[in-house]
């Protein structure tokens, strides 16, 4: 619902503040049975001063006449009446309740005379102020007493006509502070989007103007809009109804879901209870079980629709059954599992989230003898109903499934016991076999004899009146029609169709599957083009988008400018808007402002009323066809089709859409549209037309705007009109019949006959679904449509037979020839919907054993990561898991650690720091640094730790002693590798060598390969004391060691990693943190004392020019000898420069250094990290986030930094290998490339699409905090600019369904930081981004970007200016890159155990729309930026994930 009731003491508190000096300061406060009334006086003073009133604050009508105020008392008199009163039971009508809550305000003496009413309130056209001089209790029947002034939409408030029209009876005196007041109320309930605000009294003194009783609505779909002026508000239930807290868990899944959840409880001890798919729908069924007199037994009304997933039904369902289970039932209950045919709904998901719940509570639904009655039809159907009854027969539960052959209220008659129940059903045909549509697959219409019973039940209040043109022509001559009328004729022309089999269409949205959708149904009607001639989508450049016509492919332009797309496609007249609710209304104002447009349909729902009423009042001055808001179109069978109306394919031709029957219908709900669809197709020859207005309080067409297209239409035979509880439309119809208007047999029901037997105001799925007065029940409207001509069967459950009487009246009487079939082309199914049915195979591409993102949670090697954080495995742990692929013991895991800790960094003298230093000083972004870095590892540098391991394993393995091993490699001509250091020597050891060997020695099983080099080292020492077992040899022999005596691999196990590269892998990734350092060092600095490098150019002094000197000296002394050439005489030479080295070794000479750095020194007697030795870094076990703390931020961070960078890696190490980054892994290991230039290949990929959110979610929300923007202004503000909030949304992740990633980190941020400021403001963006789409999340990149952005500025470590630098300069996606380098060597060590051979893309998975020859890789750079093609992710149906059992 749209509109919503508020408290009065809301009410009057967004008053106080928006109101000003216009009127008295309203104060009051709330009191319920948990109010502390001490605090409560002692935050409000005044209430011991002051007289004062009390009253009950719970949406209750005329309390003064009900003896409900208490006024003029102290504050111990309204608590005593509050608690006399207090959880007391009243009945009010048919209402009976229990008074919970009330409001205390200052007693205000004033005379009757003083006493005013005024209300605003909203219709279709405006807002109407109502005034009247008199007010109070007594004022009686204020819509004919009182003065009406009435501004329309987008017209001026007119202060001088409205004190004329208003204020004539009020005493001059008081006229002018009242007309400042009305004047401020009508702006504040404008700005603050209030749909009525009724004031009785308004006490208007000479003084001041007082608010005293107040009763007030707001327009719930406009929190975005104004969430921030609002405040927080609590959305009161009914009196009557108490709020249970089912209902409120999910109207608050509701709230963070893009799909639609309703839950009311109307009886908690009644036996019937309902689980319906749709707000049509819902409402139906709940009609079906009043109407055969169950309406005190019926327990609930409920909802749920717009395609929730698989959790979301669950928790919808599971919701239900615990309310079912709560209490036991004598005679047992029954669950109604309903709903219409879907359009785009996938029912086997929702209906496996229902057989979850029913798993769940089997136990007690058979103890509390439930019986279950299923009919659904859709999408996938045939799987779920098949779930549904495999889920009976293996519970025990009695459950009875049906499908679209079963009339959709049926199944309430079978479970009341009004019918006996049908026996089961024939197989359904699979959704493949309308891939070949025969007559074996068409609906089969119910026989006279199924009828038989029902149509005598039928009472039909008028004989059927059979016209022809002739005189449907003279009826339209007819000048005794309403004005409603005759507005409605004047809008719009009645002379031209909506849709043709030329109609052409622009969508707007990457609306993919609706546009295939469309583009389906055109072929099977076999038109001659497609329908949607091209797409609009603001967020990205004009490019274009794949699709199916037919067997064939097809390419559609998506622009980014509307005005270019109307320039180039003129000849489309129809636009289909699926912006989002908060977006919807700006695209359909721009398009307006094109002529050609001439029906725009508008799909989003909870667009405001204000702006939708903006909208229409546009579309009625241009003349153009507004379908919509909160809608899924309509369609005319054989030509054209909105969206997704009509469902798919299966069902379209089930219904017959592909060709036109002649059956009109306007409904206002779009689930119900296809329910239509199928009862039309079974009673008669067809439907020629159907509209779905749209479920909220002001559509942009009406009933009567179609139904008079309808009349006017000669192929149109009979009109089918579903209207429903709440508006007037259905009047102007009635009307319309009587005054000869409308002609043809028009079939009428209206649906929620039931919400007039409920004792307390139920809300339906529908915004417009809400009768304000006894004249908008569906029972009045009914009973008037009937009166005025109209076929109205008795319930719903019979609109199926009266439409198949009407139908074959007309055939019987001539003035109706049945349209014939026709015989549809097939259209293949889709490769994803065929897989979804299980009705394809196709063997995977890729194999990966490591990682697996399909489920609910991530796993690595088969662990969920929640436990890889839990059990605190940190990074050694990680790296187990995604190279090993096992469970390494602890020692194991802590030495990979102290390996990436001890080779982080070695200085910038070395090739790799340097190739990276030079890239950034050219101002390269982090990823291109760091891959310009790691190419330069090889067999020269940090390639050694492989080749050590394989040199001493094979000498060792072959009983070699140390000594013939050195004169064997002599011999050879060989290095050993992992032998020697440039400066450290034997009485100089490098530190980390002897931690490493150290930490062995205590901690390994046994170290033979160790021990068997410290002997080759005491020989190779002896002839050079620099021939020392350097870091390289030491990790690589020491690896050897654990891999073979852990105890987890068997010999060749452990060979073969060595063999595959894991050992240089452990380099890559220790010195990948290093060169990321060097990075933010040579990219950033703090004002003088952080450095600022510019473009390195190397000095020409610094570089040999080589001349060919050697090859002239040979040839010159040739020459002397042969006597041919005579040596010159020697001169005296001129002085010869010093060499450098030498020269700065006498302290000579001075030069500027190349470089700069401050964060490792590698000069000394010990590596130093930013001061800090080597050795202190490993005894106080800083760990991987220690050594980043002081590589990257030059800091030792606290603890809980610490670890939360640990944190970060682990979590974003990897995250399947269908991602783009492990996908070209993958493809270059199999290319038989080695690991750095996998890698490499892998880290090219991290950009702005994949994995570069993390900077740029800090940087916007930093932003929009810094600069105070309310978190609903910031999503606004994002929406205008045409921008992406970077860190939200996830590709299958929702809010019910969370990353396990970002809930661990969000729990350590929380127990832990000093202060969360930033990614509580995140949390609070993602409370509204959700709200539009389940899936819109703050996702694992975004909370570590807002988390940084807190720790980095609350940790005490930095000032404001530096933390923000450390965003600026890339650093937190310096976090993302390092993490998945784990993950990609991961995959390239998994690619080469699983020994797969070269990849090939299959040709039939690349669309091939070259102009002319192939193109070279450059071309294909070109070319897919000029496709604008978007991130690729690997399919996970193309992957055998076959990873080991879980640990």
């Amino acid at each position: 619902m749209s509109t919503k009731a508020i408290y009065e003491a809301t009410g009057k508190k967004i008053l106080n503040k928006y109101l000003g000096s216009t009127a008295a300061e309203c104060r009051c406060v709330s009191v319920d049975a948990d109010t502390n009334w001490d605090e409560l006086i002692a935050n409000n003073r005044w209430l011991e001063n002051e007289r004062l009133v009390v009253k009950p604050d719970q949406l209750i009508k005329r309390r003064g006449k009900l003896g409900l105020i208490k006024g003029n008392v102290t504050i111990y008199g309204a608590k005593d009446f509050i608690l006399e009163t207090l959880g007391k039971e009243i009945s009010i009508g048919h209402t009976t309740g229990k008074l919970k809550h009330f409001i205390i305000e200052p007693f205000l003496e004033h005379s009757g005379s003083d006493e005013m009413y005024i209300c605003i309130y909203s219709n279709r056209d405006g807002e109407i102020i109502l005034f009247h001089h008199e007010g109070g209790i007594d004022i009686g029947d204020v819509d004919s007493k009182a003065l009406q002034y009435v501004i329309h939409i987008d017209d001026s408030f007119d202060v001088k006509q409205m004190e004329t029209t208003l204020l004539k009876h009020v005493p001059t005196e008081r006229q002018v502070h009242l007309s400042a007041f009305i004047t401020k109320l009508f702006q504040v309930y404008m700005d603050l989007h209030f749909t009525y605000l009724e004031i009785n009294p308004l006490v208007v003194t000479k003084n001041a103007v007082h608010v005293l009783d107040l009763a007030s609505r707001l327009d719930q779909t406009a929190d975005y809009l104004c969430a921030s002026k609002w405040g927080k508000i609590a959305f009161p239930p009914p009196f009557g109804r108490d709020a249970l807290p089912e209902e409120a868990y999910i109207a608050e899944l509701d709230a963070k879901s893009g799909a639609s959840l309703k839950l009311t409880v109307l009886n908690p001890k009644g036996r019937v209870w309902t689980m319906v798919a749709g707000g049509g729908a819902s409402v139906i069924y709940s009609d079906t079980i009043c109407d055969m007199g169950f309406a005190s037994e019926l327990a609930n009304y409920g909802e749920y629709s717009g395609a929730p997933s698989e959790q979301q039904t669950y928790e919808y369902a599971k919701t239900v059954l615990s309310l079912i289970v709560k209490e036991k039932h004598p005679d047992g209950k029954t669950l109604i599992i309903g709903g219409g045919i879907a359009n785009f709904t996938n029912v086997a998901a929702t209906f496996k989230g229902i057989v979850k719940a029913l798993r769940e509570y089997c136990v007690q639904l058979i103890e509390h003898k439930v019986s279950v009655f299923v009919r659904r039809a859709g999408p996938n159907y045939q799987e779920g109903l098949r779930v549904m009854r495999e889920v009976g027969a293996s519970l025990g539960i009695p459950i009875h499934v049906f499908g679209p052959e079963t009339h959709m209220t049926a199944i309430v008659g079978m479970a009341l016991g009004k019918r006996p129940i049908a026996p089961p059903e024939q197989e359904e045909l699979t959704t493949a076999n309308f891939l070949l549509p025969t007559s074996a697959n068409q609906s089969k219409p119910n026989t006279d004899e199924q009828r038989k019973t029902l149509s005598n039940s039928i009472s039909l209040d008028r004989q059927l009146s059979l016209k022809s043109e002739d005189s449907g022509a003279s009826a339209n001559s007819s000048n005794t029609t309403t004005t409603k009328v005759t507005d409605d004729m004047k809008k719009c022309s009645l002379d031209r169709p909506l849709f043709s089999n030329t109609t052409k269409s622009i969508v707007w949205g990457m609306q993919t599957k609706a546009v295939q959708g469309m583009l389906d149904f055109d072929h099977v009607c076999r038109r001659a083009q497609p329908s949607v001639v091209a797409m609009i989508y603001p967020f990205t450049g004009d490019h274009k988008q794949k699709f199916y016509w037919g067997h064939e492919e097809i390419l559609l332009p998506c622009y980014k400018n509307m005005a270019d797309c109307m320039k180039r496609h003129p000849d489309a007249d129809v636009l289909i808007n699926f912006a989002s609710l908060r977006s919807a209304y700006d695209s359909t104002i721009e398009t307006l402002r094109y002529p050609q447009i001439r029906t725009i349909a508008i799909i989003a729902e909870g667009i405001p009323e204000q702006l939708t009423r903006r909208m229409l009042r546009l579309a009625n001055k241009q003349g153009v066809f507004l379908i919509g808001p909160a809608t899924v179109g309509g369609l005319k069978a054989g030509c054209f089709k909105i969206g997704h109306t009509g469902g798919m394919l299966d069902n379209i031709l089930m219904s017959k859409l592909y060709r036109p029957g002649s059956v009109a219908y306007v409904s206002r709900s779009g689930g119900m549209s296809n329910e239509l669809n199928n009862i039309v197709c079974r009673n008669s020859d067809g439907v020629y037309e159907g509209i779905a207005i749209g479920g909220d309080r002001y559509p942009g067409t009406t009933f009567t705007d179609h139904i008079y297209r309808y009349e006017s239409d000669p192929e149109a035979k009979i009109i089918v009109l579903l209207g429903e509880v709440g508006g007037i439309e259905e009047y102007h119809i009635c009307e319309a019949i009587k005054s000869k208007r409308i002609t043809k047999p028009l079939i009428a029901w209206c649906i929620g006959t039931c919400s007039s037997m409920f004792t307390s105001e139920v809300q339906f799925g529908h915004a417009g679904s809400h009768a304000d007065s006894d004249h908008e029940t569906a029972i009045a409207k009914n009973k008037a449509l009937r009166e005025a001509g109209a076929y109205v069967p008795n319930s719903f459950d019979e609109l199926g037979d009266l439409i198949h009487l009407v139908f074959q009246d007309l055939v019987r009487a001539g003035q109706l020839e049945p349209k014939p079939d026709l015989l549809p082309p097939s259209v293949p199914m889709d490769y994803d919907w065929a897989r979804e049915l299980g009705l394809i195979r196709k063997p995977a591409s890729f194999m990966t054993s490591i990682v697996d993102d399909r489920g609910q949670e991530l796993l690595y090697a088969g662990m969920p990561i929640t436990d890889v954080i839990k059990e605190d495995m940190g990074i050694g742990g990680v790296l187990s898991l995604l190279w090993f692929r096992k469970r390494l013991p602890k020692y194991a895991t802590e030495f990979l650690e102290m390996t990436l800790m001890v080779t982080a960094d070695h200085g910038p003298a070395v090739s790799g720091a340097h190739n990276t230093i030079v890239c950034a000083r050219a101002g390269k972004d982090l990823v291109s640094c760091l891959a310009s870095g790691l190419l330069t590892i090889g067999d020269r540098f940090g390639g050694a730790l492989d080749n050590a391991a394989k040199q001493f394993s094979e000498a060792f393995d072959t009983g070699l002693h140390p000594a013939d091993f050195v004169n064997k490699m002599r011999k050879d001509g060989q290095l050993i590798m992992g032998i020697g250091h440039r400066v450290k020597s034997l009485n100089n050891p490098d530190m980390r060598v002897v931690l490493l060997k150290k930490f062995a020695k205590e901690h390994f099983p046994a170290t033979p390969l160790l021990d068997y080099a410290l002997e080759v080292e005491k020989i190779t020492v002896s002839k050079k004391p620099n021939l020392i077992l350097n870091v390289d040899g030491c990790i690589g022999v020491s690896m050897v060691d654990l891999l073979r005596n852990c105890g987890c691999f068997t010999l060749e196990e452990a060979s073969e990693f060595i063999e595959n590269g894991a050992l240089n892998g452990l380099f890559v990734l220790g010195r990948s943190m290093g060169f990321i350092g060097e990075y933010f060092i040579i990219c950033h600095f703090l004002d003088q004392k952080r450095l600022r490098q510019g473009l390195y150019r190397h000095p020409w002094d610094d570089i040999s020019f080589d001349e060919l000197g050697d090859l002239i000296h040979l040839v010159f002394q040739d020459l002397v000898r042969a006597g041919q050439l005579e040596p010159k005489p020697d001169l005296l030479p001129p002085s010869v420069p010093m060499d450098y080295d030498w020269a700065r070794e006498l302290g000579l000479i001075r030069k500027p250094a190349s470089f700069m750095t401050s964060i490792v020194d590698d000069r000394g007697q010990e590596l130093l990290y930013a001061g800090m030795p080597i050795t202190d870094v490993i005894k106080e076990d800083m760990g991987i986030g220690g050594v980043l703390s002081l590589l990257w931020f030059r800091k030792r961070l606290p603890k809980y930094a610490t670890e939360f960078l640990e944190m970060t890696l682990m979590v974003t190490a990897d995250h399947g290998p269908a991602v783009s980054g492990a996908h070209n892994t993958i493809v270059c290991a199999r290319a038989g490339k080695d690991l750095v230039s996998c890698l490499a290949s892998g880290l090219l990929t991290i950009g702005d699409r994949f994995g570069g959110a993390l900077d740029n979610a800090a940087k916007q929300f930093s932003e929009a905090f810094d600069t105070g923007l309310h978190p609903a202004d910031f999503v606004n503000k994002m929406r205008k600019d045409g921008q992406l909030i970077m860190g939200i949304g996830h590709r299958v992740k929702s809010l019910n369904n969370p990353d396990m990633r970002v809930v661990l980190l969000k729990k350590f941020a929380k127990e832990h930081f000093p202060a969360t400021p930033l990614l509580d403001y995140a949390l609070e963006v993602e409370k509204i981004t959700v709200s539009k789409k389940p899936n819109l999340i703050l996702n694992v990149d975004g909370c570590i970007g807002v988390s940084m952005v807190d720790l980095l500025r609350n940790c005490g470590c930095f000032t404001l200016e530096e933390a923000s630098e450390f965003i600026e300069n890339g650093a937190l996606n310096g976090l993302f890159v390092l993490g998945r380098s784990m993950g990609f060597i991961g995959h390239f060590l998994d690619q080469k155990r699983l020994r797969q051979g070269l990849y090939r893309h299959p040709w039939d998975d690349i669309s091939y729309v070259l102009p002319e020859a192939i193109m070279g890789f450059i071309g294909h750079f070109l070319d897919q930026k000029r496709l604008r093609q978007g991130l690729y992710r690997h399919p996970w149906d193309d992957i055998s994930y076959v990873l080991p059992e879980a640990m």
